[in-house]
């Protein structure tokens, strides 16, 4: 049996899942990092880029479970080749 109350992130809202990209294999905030992914990407001289913010804002892409964000952090890092790591973050 679903335990409903594991999903909930506060009264009434589902919990969501974020994507957060760098650029390295170290999560550290010295390094070069991106940050958290928009969902859109854009293109320079054939090489894919993602769109991405410093903070989660009302454009960053939210996702409805952490397998859906993990399916599509993987495929981002096929497509962008400067994206080296990824992890995904639960919000509310």
């Amino acid at each position: 049996m679903l335990n409903l109350t594991t999903h909930y992130a506060q009264e009434g809202e589902w919990m969501k899942y974020v994507i957060f990209l760098s650029t390295t294999s170290a999560f550290d905030r010295n390094r070069n990092q991106y940050g958290y992914w928009a969902g859109k990407t854009y293109r320079v001289e054939g090489q894919d880029f993602p769109l991405w913010d410093r903070s989660i804002t009302e454009q960053t892409k939210k996702y409805t479970s952490q397998k859906r964000a993990e399916t599509a952090a993987e495929k981002l890092m096929e497509r962008c080749s400067y994206v080296v790591a990824w992890r995904i973050e639960s919000v509310a």
